[in-house]
């Protein structure tokens, strides 16, 4: 087999922890250069540059100095100056620095994406198949997760308090043999005894723990009544605005809750529910309420609900919900109120 030929050092060969201030130092002038570039004073070049980051990027650009002079950090701390002699480890620090990189980077992209912010092409391609697949609120949470990761990772690099375990160095001299023995004395010797039924302690009875709750009479006493717009003229209302849309409705039932009075609406046959719903602002103008809400259908049954704010709202009392007969009569311990629905249950 050919021999391969030994690498030749070059004239120019810098110590490695020379080569890591040198980075350093670099990622201090691209910071600055980035920072100079927000005023317009960094020339044409600073232009093309925040132009390129703006179009990447978006508004993630305010803070790459920072997340530069982080890196410049990382290569200045004294955990990679204690490592510099390992290849492995020279690697591992390396990636470590790339990864909180991206991670920062990545993870504020897509984060003002999902707030709606200018994340650049970067945050929108990242963001787009989260949002598809999660939704907002689990992909704002999966970006802040990668943005305290990058955080960590950046952190894990910078402290100089890590120092890596050394691991126990086995004798390759030492016969096996002679190992396995030393294992065998020095294991503890223990005296083993069975135990039998008639030897196990018997355990006494515990009492049974029985709590009393507190009576309702200590919560104050109160009960509010709402007061609802006219029944009968938001009724009309709401039936001659559809029939301007030819939807016929009939309002069958009212029900009026603490906080907002329900309509309950039949519609014709053949009326298509998203007609109805379509035309929410068209009802809240002619009711002069806002917000109204629509629910199409009802649950459990088969009509339409508009929910107008009542003139007048009632405070739901915490007594009068514990002391309620359902409440009151529920045979589990984890029963607990929420309040009360629109029709007043």
């Amino acid at each position: 087999m050919a021999k391969k030929k030994p690498k030749k050092e070059s004239r120019l060969s810098l110590p490695e922890e020379t080569k890591k201030l040198i980075w350093g130092v670099l990622m201090f002038l691209i910071a600055i250069i980035i920072s100079l570039s927000f005023f317009d004073l960094a020339g044409p070049a600073g232009q093309a540059l925040m132009g390129l980051l703006d179009f990447l990027i978006g508004n993630v650009l305010f803070v790459i100095p920072l997340i530069l002079i982080l890196v410049g950090l990382a290569f200045f701390s004294k955990r990679y100056k204690e490592d510099v002699d390992s290849a492995k480890a020279k690697k591992e620090i390396f990636g470590s620095i790339i990864l909180a990189f991206l991670l920062l980077v990545l993870g504020i992209s897509g984060m003002l994406e999902c707030l709606n912010v200018n994340g650049g092409w970067v945050g929108f391609l990242i963001s787009w198949p989260f949002i598809n697949f999660f939704g907002l609120l689990v992909s704002r949470i999966i970006f802040s997760t990668s943005i305290i990761i990058g955080c960590f990772a950046f952190w894990h690099v910078i402290s100089p308090g890590f120092k890596k375990k050394e691991e126990a160095v086995v004798s390759e001299d030492e016969p096996f043999t002679e190992r396995l023995a030393k294992k065998v004395v020095e294991m503890p010797k223990f005296n083993i005894k069975e135990i039998t039924s008639s030897d196990k302690p018997k355990k006494e009875a515990e009492p049974a723990l029985t709590y009393d709750f507190l009576p309702v009479d200590l919560l104050d006493k109160g009960k509010e009544k709402p007061t609802a717009s006219d029944i009968k003229s938001n009724s009309a209302i709401i039936q001659k605005t559809l029939a301007n849309f030819d939807i016929p409705v009939e309002v069958t039932e009212v029900n009026i809750g603490p906080t907002v009075t329900q309509y309950s609406l039949k519609p014709a046959e053949g009326v298509k529910l998203s007609k109805i719903t379509g035309l929410i602002n068209n009802l809240s103008l002619a009711l002069a309420a806002h917000p109204i809400r629509i629910e199409a259908p009802i649950p459990g049954k088969s009509l339409v609900g508009i929910e107008i704010p009542n003139s007048i709202r009632a405070k739901v009392i915490i007594r009068e919900l514990i002391a309620d007969p359902g409440f009151r009569a529920s045979s589990s311990s984890l029963t607990f109120v929420l309040g009360k629905d629109v029709s007043g249950a």
